[in-house]
């Protein structure tokens, strides 16, 4: 199943797509918090305007079941990627996983299998998922 992701992931916007809908998705679900979270995330990453989001994200859900070894899959993701700015690609993670204000323990592992391919030590870690929770927060209208 490798060479279809090869296939259809094929650069490095594809890619980030793809991680962002498997960020998404990991619980089961696609809610409208995560829906507008992963829109503001696209448009402030300046994917290519090219690229079909819709089509993505059915090609994404035609091999999602096939993912037997998640770690490969997510490496493999990253290797298109190839993030030179690791908390900030991490912070865009999580902060999909944190948008819908409710994180499953499948989520959780997600993170932190992220957060361990991007070299990104559990006290980084915490810290960019405490920021991104205050964030919400005051964006939510709660005072500083």
């Amino acid at each position: 199943m490798l060479i279809m992701y090869r296939e259809l992931i094929n650069h490095k916007d594809k890619a980030l797509v793809h991680l962002f809908f498997h960020c998404c998705m990991k619980d089961g679900d696609f809610g409208e918090a995560e829906l507008q979270t992963v829109s503001d995330i696209i448009v402030s990453a300046h994917l290519n305007k090219n690229l079909n989001l819709t089509d993505e994200m059915n090609n994404y859900r035609r091999y999602k079941s096939s993912i037997t070894d998640e770690t490969a899959y997510l490496s493999f993701l990253l290797e298109v990627i190839k993030p030179s700015n690791r908390l900030a690609l991490f912070s865009f993670c999580a902060e999909l996983f944190l948008s819908d204000k409710n994180v499953t323990l499948s989520e959780e592992v997600l993170i932190n299998k992220i957060a361990g391919l991007l070299y990104i030590k559990p006290p980084q870690s915490l810290t960019v998922q405490q920021l991104i929770v205050e964030l919400n927060a005051v964006q939510a209208g709660q005072t500083f």
